[in-house]
């Protein structure tokens, strides 16, 4: 989960359910103002059920070198909001406020990482502030 990203990005096409190519080229501009050519985008959902979370407008870029989740886009599209604590995160359905999921994190990004909600009973009385994606699936 990236809070300053714009766009999602991905290192693997396999990441996408359909790549579609770019009529002309684009480039995308990352922190150190380097400008990355776009090789083609696609759209993919999360690999864990319960829910799944639909990430659409992903960048193909091969020479990045971690895959970023647009938090501003995410939340938009899921209809979800996102709460991080130096622990990692919650996603809440946006209306209730219901936790969906949880991510722990122990270094300095937030990987979007199932952890187990078959009893999320459990994290209700918390009310913790809130995330990447799979169960120890790096790809997002």
């Amino acid at each position: 989960m990236d809070t300053g990203a714009t766009s999602h990005l991905t290192q693997s096409s396999g990441n996408l359910s359909q790549l579609l190519r770019l009529k002309c080229p684009q480039f995308i501009t990352v922190g150190n103002s380097q400008r990355i050519p776009i090789e083609c985008y696609g759209n993919t959902r999360t690999k864990h059920p319960h829910p799944y979370y639909s990430i659409n407008h992903v960048i193909y870029i091969p020479n990045i070198i971690k895959n970023l989740i647009s938090v501003r886009k995410f939340t938009c599209h899921n209809s979800v909001s996102i709460k991080f604590d130096p622990f990692g995160f919650y996603v809440k359905e946006l209306n209730t406020g219901e936790i969906l999921t949880h991510c722990n994190s122990v270094g300095d990004l937030y990987p979007f990482t199932q952890s187990s909600l078959s009893d999320r009973k459990h994290l209700y009385p918390l009310r913790r502030s809130l995330p990447q994606l799979g169960t120890t699936d790096s790809d997002y």
